[in-house]
Protein backbone atom coordinates (compact mmCIF):
# COMPACT_ATOMS: atom_id res chain seq x y z
CA UNK A 1 0.00 0.00 0.00
CA UNK A 2 3.12 2.37 0.91
CA UNK A 3 3.93 1.73 -2.68
CA UNK A 4 1.09 2.65 -4.48
CA UNK A 5 0.77 5.99 -2.42
CA UNK A 6 4.49 6.53 -2.71
CA UNK A 7 4.41 6.54 -6.65
CA UNK A 8 0.76 8.09 -6.58
CA UNK A 9 2.39 10.98 -5.42
CA UNK A 10 5.49 11.23 -7.31
CA UNK A 11 3.51 11.14 -10.77
CA UNK A 12 1.36 13.93 -9.72
CA UNK A 13 4.52 16.17 -8.75
CA UNK A 14 5.63 14.94 -12.34
CA UNK A 15 2.47 16.17 -13.79
CA UNK A 16 2.35 19.17 -11.70
CA UNK A 17 6.02 20.14 -12.71
CA UNK A 18 4.99 19.52 -16.74
CA UNK A 19 2.01 21.65 -16.42
CA UNK A 20 3.99 23.90 -14.76
CA UNK A 21 6.79 23.95 -17.19
CA UNK A 22 3.69 24.03 -20.41
CA UNK A 23 2.26 26.96 -18.69
CA UNK A 24 5.42 29.07 -18.68
CA UNK A 25 6.28 27.71 -22.65
CA UNK A 26 2.34 28.83 -23.93
CA UNK A 27 2.61 32.41 -21.54
CA UNK A 28 6.03 33.38 -23.47
CA UNK A 29 4.60 32.49 -26.83
CA UNK A 30 1.40 33.99 -26.72
CA UNK A 31 2.73 37.20 -25.10
CA UNK A 32 5.90 36.96 -27.11
CA UNK A 33 9.34 37.71 -25.44
CA UNK A 34 11.88 40.31 -27.26
CA UNK A 35 10.54 41.63 -30.23
CA UNK A 36 7.39 43.80 -29.45
CA UNK A 37 4.40 43.82 -31.96
CA UNK A 38 2.56 46.50 -33.43
CA UNK A 39 1.71 50.14 -32.08
CA UNK A 40 3.81 49.64 -28.87
CA UNK A 41 6.94 49.71 -31.01
CA UNK A 42 8.20 52.91 -31.56
CA UNK A 43 7.33 53.88 -35.49
CA UNK A 44 5.04 56.27 -37.71
CA UNK A 45 2.26 56.93 -40.14
CA UNK A 46 3.49 56.70 -44.19
CA UNK A 47 2.12 56.93 -47.45
CA UNK A 48 2.65 54.61 -50.24
CA UNK A 49 2.14 56.05 -53.62
CA UNK A 50 2.09 53.32 -56.53
CA UNK A 51 1.16 54.02 -60.12
CA UNK A 52 1.95 52.60 -63.45
CA UNK A 53 3.27 54.67 -66.47
CA UNK A 54 2.52 57.87 -64.41
CA UNK A 55 -1.72 56.38 -63.39
CA UNK A 56 -2.71 55.63 -60.40
CA UNK A 57 -3.00 52.24 -59.33
CA UNK A 58 -6.70 51.89 -57.96
CA UNK A 59 -7.03 48.02 -57.41
CA UNK A 60 -4.83 45.74 -54.88
CA UNK A 61 -3.00 46.24 -51.97
CA UNK A 62 0.50 47.67 -50.61
CA UNK A 63 2.20 45.01 -48.38
CA UNK A 64 5.42 45.64 -46.15
CA UNK A 65 7.77 42.81 -45.57
CA UNK A 66 7.30 41.56 -42.08
CA UNK A 67 4.32 43.16 -41.34
CA UNK A 68 1.02 41.69 -41.20
CA UNK A 69 -2.42 43.69 -42.46
CA UNK A 70 -1.38 45.92 -45.58
CA UNK A 71 -3.31 48.32 -46.99
CA UNK A 72 -5.94 48.66 -49.92
CA UNK A 73 -5.03 51.52 -52.58
CA UNK A 74 -7.81 54.20 -53.29
CA UNK A 75 -9.02 55.39 -56.57
CA UNK A 76 -5.30 58.36 -56.34
CA UNK A 77 -3.35 55.00 -56.17
CA UNK A 78 -2.37 55.69 -52.16
CA UNK A 79 -2.10 53.31 -49.64
CA UNK A 80 -2.19 54.92 -46.20
CA UNK A 81 -0.67 53.10 -42.56
CA UNK A 82 -1.33 54.74 -39.72
CA UNK A 83 1.72 53.03 -37.73
CA UNK A 84 4.47 51.37 -38.92
CA UNK A 85 7.72 50.57 -37.16
CA UNK A 86 11.16 51.81 -37.81
CA UNK A 87 12.68 49.48 -39.99
CA UNK A 88 13.23 48.60 -43.53
CA UNK A 89 10.43 46.82 -45.51
CA UNK A 90 10.31 45.43 -48.86
CA UNK A 91 7.06 47.23 -50.42
CA UNK A 92 5.22 44.19 -52.30
CA UNK A 93 1.62 45.43 -54.70
CA UNK A 94 -0.83 42.79 -55.29
CA UNK A 95 -3.51 42.59 -57.43
CA UNK A 96 -7.21 42.69 -55.07
CA UNK A 97 -7.96 38.90 -53.83
CA UNK A 98 -10.40 36.92 -55.46
CA UNK A 99 -13.01 37.20 -52.50
CA UNK A 100 -12.59 41.54 -52.94
CA UNK A 101 -14.04 40.72 -56.59
CA UNK A 102 -17.83 42.03 -56.51
CA UNK A 103 -19.99 38.85 -57.77
CA UNK A 104 -23.54 38.31 -57.96
CA UNK A 105 -25.00 34.80 -57.84
CA UNK A 106 -27.37 35.56 -61.22
CA UNK A 107 -24.53 36.76 -62.57
CA UNK A 108 -22.02 34.69 -65.15
CA UNK A 109 -18.86 34.38 -63.60
CA UNK A 110 -16.15 37.02 -65.50
CA UNK A 111 -13.05 35.61 -66.34
CA UNK A 112 -10.37 36.32 -64.21
CA UNK A 113 -8.96 39.96 -64.81
CA UNK A 114 -5.40 40.35 -65.68
CA UNK A 115 -3.82 42.81 -63.44
CA UNK A 116 -0.98 43.75 -66.42
CA UNK A 117 -0.53 47.03 -63.92
CA UNK A 118 1.06 45.44 -61.25
CA UNK A 119 3.72 42.73 -63.00
CA UNK A 120 4.46 39.30 -60.75
CA UNK A 121 8.05 40.49 -59.52
CA UNK A 122 6.07 42.81 -57.33
CA UNK A 123 3.71 40.12 -55.91
CA UNK A 124 6.57 38.54 -53.51
CA UNK A 125 9.34 39.65 -51.29
CA UNK A 126 12.34 37.69 -53.12
CA UNK A 127 11.57 39.82 -56.41
CA UNK A 128 9.96 42.66 -55.57
CA UNK A 129 12.85 46.05 -56.41
CA UNK A 130 10.54 48.28 -54.29
CA UNK A 131 12.19 49.05 -50.67
CA UNK A 132 11.82 51.47 -48.25
CA UNK A 133 13.53 52.48 -44.86
CA UNK A 134 11.04 54.22 -41.99
CA UNK A 135 12.35 56.60 -39.99
CA UNK A 136 11.79 58.93 -37.11
CA UNK A 137 10.86 62.50 -38.36
CA UNK A 138 7.81 63.55 -40.36
CA UNK A 139 5.48 61.66 -42.00
CA UNK A 140 7.05 59.82 -44.79
CA UNK A 141 5.60 59.56 -48.19
CA UNK A 142 6.91 57.35 -50.96
CA UNK A 143 6.04 57.21 -54.50
CA UNK A 144 6.46 54.18 -57.29
CA UNK A 145 6.16 54.40 -60.69
CA UNK A 146 5.99 50.23 -61.37
CA UNK A 147 6.68 50.55 -64.80
CA UNK A 148 9.83 52.32 -64.68
CA UNK A 149 11.12 49.38 -62.69
CA UNK A 150 9.84 46.89 -64.82
CA UNK A 151 12.11 47.30 -67.76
Amino acid sequence: MISFIDRFFRLRVTETWQMSVLLAVAVSWTTGCGRTPGPSRPGQAITVTIHYDNQPVTEGRVELSGQGGGRALNEKGVAEFAHVPFGSYQVMILPPALDDLPFHAEDTPAPLKVYDNIPKPFHNPETTPLAINVQSGQKQEYFFDLKTFSR
